[in-house]
Order: structure tokens, then sequence, then C-alpha cells
């Protein structure tokens, strides 16, 4: 199609031109001089219409194309936001935005009237959510959600607006790895893949009688805790096989098909390069992943196994405002948005500018 092959070659521009130093000029970046509440951005979203949304760590932000409206903490009014820590956002296929917040627990915005429906956690309700802190939400193929929280996995169960949750249980080794969980993943072979501070864990969400997970660690017994540590998993296909990848605070791991993981880290000394915060999966031909670190955009060759960095912010007049990339987005049309501690930066690949 054309636009595979677009970005086909796009991609491959990028890996023959851009090397360890290169610098490219990013077409735009958005701060709180283009209307932001706060530089630090948290997280991306395209939705149907293709409007962004940005969380930061000081409101919810839609951006049209032309201007940027904002949507702030407000407690004089009932139908508002009730946290201006936005950590997740996603639009289900009925056009409802869902955003996560520190604190303030999980939020239903509605476009046609742009109100707001919290949903908090209730110490005296088990079918609440479980914590009011949120990192990370999905929807899967039954039209419910699951949202990664502070506080153990839970399921929104759309039809009868209550919750399920699961957590860890050190007496059973099939519960929940760890109950901070960071970010969630649902494959194409509806598999739940779970991040969490402390591991790596997957279920069978077909296998409707119960859920039980596996875990998987990364082996190293000098520093369980940065390899442990995991942001993201993504899983893709490479030469017609099945590739399962996740980023940790040191380094990029890959699951092997005998069940053993491999670390790949950046090829330079210091250990900033190979942390890694944000993924973004380009599915192509020849298939790629996007890192963002606290040194940068770096692409992965999945089929070659090979790092690339292409963006920096060493000469700040050509490269990233800000170096920590926490939130990637490839929009719809070929446009790549980085958010860093310092702003949004946007790079139209399909131009090069």
């Amino acid at each position: 199609c054309i636009m595979r092959s677009r970005y086909s070659f796009l991609f491959l521009l990028f890996i023959s031109q851009f090397g360890w130093a290169q610098k490219y000029n990013p077409t735009k970046e958005f701060t709180i001089n283009q209307g932001l509440s706060h530089n630090e951005i948290t997280c991306l979203y395209q939705d149907m219409n293709g409007f962004l949304w940005i969380g930061t760590w000081s409101g919810l932000h839609k951006y049209d194309g032309y201007s940027i409206t904002s949507y702030v903490l407000d407690n004089s009014v009932s139908n508002r936001l009730k946290s201006n820590k936005i950590t997740a956002l996603l639009e289900t296929n009925d056009s409802t935005i869902w955003v996560g917040t520190m604190v303030g627990g999980l939020f239903r915005f509605n476009k046609k009237d742009e109100s707001f429906v919290q949903y908090v956690h209730d110490p005296n309700d088990t079918q609440t959510i479980s914590d009011n802190n949120i990192w990370n939400i999905i929807e899967d193929k039954d039209k419910n959600l699951w949202i990664a929280t502070q506080n153990g996995l839970n399921k929104l169960i759309i039809s009868e607006n209550r919750f399920e949750s699961w957590h860890n249980d050190d007496k059973d080794p099939l519960s929940l790895v760890y109950d901070f969980i960071t970010n969630l993943h649902l494959d194409e072979d509806n598999i739940l893949w779970v991040s969490t501070e402390n591991g790596v864990c997957w279920t069978d969400l077909d296998n409707r009688r119960e859920v039980k997970f596996n875990r998987i660690f990364y082996p190293d017994v000098m520093n369980p805790y940065l390899h442990n540590y995991v942001y993201a998993v993504k899983t893709c296909l490479s030469r017609n096989k099945k590739e399962v990848f996740w980023i940790t605070k040191k380094g990029l791991k890959q699951l092997k098909s005998d069940g053993s993981v491999v670390n790949h880290e950046v090829p330079l000394d210091d250990p900033k390069y190979s942390f890694f915060r944000a993924m973004a999966q380009v599915d192509l031909y020849d298939p790629f992943l996007l890192l963002g670190s606290e040194d940068g955009l770096y692409v992965f060759d999945i089929d070659q196994l090979k790092f690339l960095q292409y963006a920096g912010s060493y000469d700040f007049a050509q490269n990233l405002s800000q170096n920590t990339i926490a939130g990637l987005l490839l929009d719809k049309s070929g446009v790549l948005w980085a958010g860093t501690k310092k702003g949004i930066n946007k790079y139209d690949t399909y131009s090069n500018n």
C-alpha cells in the first residue's frame, strides 16, 4: 500500500542518513509559549478525528492543528477534571476519551458536551478501581478497559460499570508479578502483556475461566532493579516470526523462542543512553522500534538487532529541545511527535523538512 511504502522509504532514509551524532531540524516545538500549561510531557495520543491529545503534569490539552484547547482541574463544577497530573490517554471505539491521572483516578470525557465523569477508589467497595494513580489504559476486543495502576491491574467491565482487579500474591506464582504497573500491551494473539516495576508478565485473555500470569525476569544479580524496571512491551512480526521486546532502565530486552531474555544496550559507556522511557512501534515490511531514552531518540532495527541514534539536544538549534523523551507518537499522516521535559518536538517525516 502507498502509506506502508512511504514509511518504509522514510525509515530507510533515516537509517542511511542519521548516524551517532547526526542532526535534523524539528519542524516545530510546542511549549508553554504555544499554550501548554506545562513543558514536561507525560503522554501523547491521536484520536479518530486526527486531534492530538497531550498529557502534562499540569493539565490536559487538545491540539487541532491550529490551536490548543486546555482542560485543567476545576473543583467548582462536578463534571470537570479533578487532577492536573495526566498520565494516560485512550480513545475507545465509541469515540469516548479516557484519561488516567495521578491521585485523581480515571476520567471518561464526553466530546459532545466536554464533560468528565470520574472513577475513584472506594475502600469499602471492591468493585471500584483499586487505586487512583493510573499509568496506562487499553481496550480489549470485548470493548472493556484494562487499567494499569500503582496498586494492581484493573478491568472496567463497561456493560456493568464495575471493576475487577488482580494483585500480587507472594504465595501464588501465577499471580500478578508486581502491583505497581507501568504499562499494558494487547497483542494480535489476545495476549495481555503487563509491564511492572519488577518484571514482565502475560496472560491469555482467551482463557475466560481464570486470569493467570506467566512471569518473566531478566537474570542479573548485580542490577536486578534496573534490568527489571519495565516501562513498556511491544510485539511485532519480523520475518514472519513474532518478536517480543520491552524497555527498561538498563536496555531493550528481547524474549527468545526458548524463553530466555537477551538485553540490547546502546554501545556507549554512559548508562543514560540505554535508559529507555518510551517506545513506538513502526509496522513495515522491515519493522522498527522508535525508542525514547534519557539521551535522545533511537531507531532499533528489529531484523539486524542494531541501534541508530538520530536525534539529541547536543545543538539546541538543530536537535530535540531536551533529551529525556517520555512520550512518542507517529501519527496517521507520518508526523513524529516526541514529548520531552521541555515541550513537544514535531518532525514531518514525509517531507524530511
